[in-house]
């Protein structure tokens, strides 16, 4: 519908007012009845047909803009003068409709705050701004991460700063989380014991490790394991390299160099597109040594089981340990442990090629040894105690009989020959000392025999 003055105006979806009529006035009475109004230019004759057509044209954009901009899932603000002048629908469930009269700043975390309004006014003076992101506070008191594309427009004859929001929150927590996983990754891969290494598909070591530098002795960053291994240890890396990268399988091996014993475990990972291996090496050299020591060990207390005195003992513990040198010195060489039984000591076990791991199980076989030797004297002991009882035992027994018999005799000649009573009795008495003195002797022969079985404590 063409308007040329109020009495034209009706109810419509488009008014247009030709340039040569327009006054706020008719505007404003047209805003109030049609869901658009056009201005025509000067130059533009509403009488044209070809006008109609441009006209249904602009507003089919128009419509189709209105339509994304009100559909989108992305909150769109256009913002000037410390004021939101446009809010889509998406942008005032965004920010609570009440705030659409406040400024934007203050939903702007306080932190950021300098930093967009500083962005703001180069898009003012036409400078090309890229997308930032910013933390927002929300109505509810909480935190919600955007991305915001500043871009200059001109709305309703003055420019103004177009706002699209995208909501970052989730990925931000992802970021954050991925950060932390590789904070953690990262120290663990700088402080670990353990040789890490990350290689390409052609053995050249991407990253290593400070213990894989200390280990090779160099910095193999950039080199291939042919030019910091050994020959044959490096096809035998470069084999497993192989197969992981082509299976994506981990692989598990070991091997050694250098004297040093090594489990490696062999792992795929993607990084820049690209599939590398991630290897760590262990070095188990003391975990063998020590297993072997244990075997060892093991050896000596059936050595000690079966020694029946301590010179036997000693010579088969030191060729049980042989491989390490061991000797048992009365006076301290090399690396020695005591073999003492409290106070007591009985030598020292002297040996050579000993790791600070073995010192301790070393030191306990030390003690074992004291405890063995001490059990050994004891025996013997027992045995000499053993033999001079029974002798003494036997003694007694002979010495009781004699006294035994010939006090019967006396008891039966005072009883019969013994005319005088009073005499009689004062035999008859020491007699009975007797007596009593030998019962004391046969109680002391019973606790002897005793001693010969009761176990002897160590």
């Amino acid at each position: 519908m063409v308007i040329r003055n109020p009495d034209d105006i009706r109810d419509c979806d488009i008014a247009v007012i030709p340039a040569g009529d327009f006054d706020e006035t008719l505007l404003k009475e047209a805003k109030m009845h049609s869901k658009f109004v056009v201005v025509l230019g000067n130059r533009i004759d509403p009488a044209d047909p070809n006008t109609a057509d441009r006209i249904a044209e602009i507003l089919s954009d128009f419509e189709l803009f209105e339509l994304i901009v009100n559909q989108s899932p992305d909150p769109i603000i256009i913002y000037n003068n410390d004021q939101i002048l446009y809010a889509n629908p998406k942008a005032k469930e965004f920010l609570d409709s009440k705030d659409l009269k406040n400024t934007i700043m203050d939903r702007i975390h306080p932190d950021y705050r300098a930093f967009i309004e500083n962005g703001i006014k180069k898009v003012l003076r036409g400078e090309e701004v890229d997308s930032v992101e910013v933390p927002l506070i929300m109505p509810d008191g909480g935190e919600l991460w955007v991305e915001a594309n500043p871009s200059l427009v001109n709305f309703r004859g003055k420019p103004a700063i177009l706002l699209i929001f995208r909501d970052i929150t989730e990925r931000k927590k992802k970021d954050e989380k991925l950060r932390e996983s590789e904070e953690k990754f990262r120290k663990v891969f700088e402080n670990s014991p353990d040789l890490i290494a990350i290689l390409n598909k052609d053995g050249v070591f991407i990253e290593v490790n400070p213990s894989m530098i200390k280990s090779l002795g160099t910095n193999p960053v950039g080199k291939s394991v042919h030019d910091v291994l050994p020959r044959d240890v490096a096809e035998r890396r470069m084999q497993m390299v192989r197969k992981v990268i082509e299976e994506n399988t981990v692989v598990s091996f070991k091997d050694s160099r250098d004297g040093k014993y090594f489990f490696n475990q062999v792992i795929p990972v993607e990084m820049g597109g690209e599939r590398l291996c991630l290897v760590i090496s262990v070095d188990i050299t003391e975990y063998l040594r020590l297993g072997k020591l244990l075997r060892t060990i093991i050896r000596v207390h059936e050595a000690i089981a079966r020694a029946k005195n301590r010179e036997e003992l000693m010579k088969r513990v030191e060729e049980i340990l042989a491989d390490y040198s061991a000797k048992i010195r009365n006076e301290p060489e090399g690396t020695y442990f005591g073999i003492n039984y409290g106070e007591r000591n009985y030598g020292y076990l002297c040996m050579e090629n000993v790791g600070d791991a073995e010192k301790e199980l070393l030191q306990s076989l030390a003690e074992d040894l004291a405890f063995a030797i001490k059990a050994i004297e004891d025996a013997n002991a027992k045995n000499v105690l053993s033999t001079h009882i029974s002798g003494n035992i036997s003694v007694l027994a002979h010495l009781v009989d004699k006294i035994r018999n010939p006090l019967t005799a006396i008891r039966g000649y005072a009883e019969t020959l013994i005319d005088d009573d009073q005499t009689r009795e004062k035999i008859l008495r020491a007699v009975d000392r007797i007596v009593d003195i030998i019962g004391e002797l046969d109680d002391a022969w019973g606790e002897s025999e005793k001693v010969l079985y009761e176990p002897v404590e160590v």
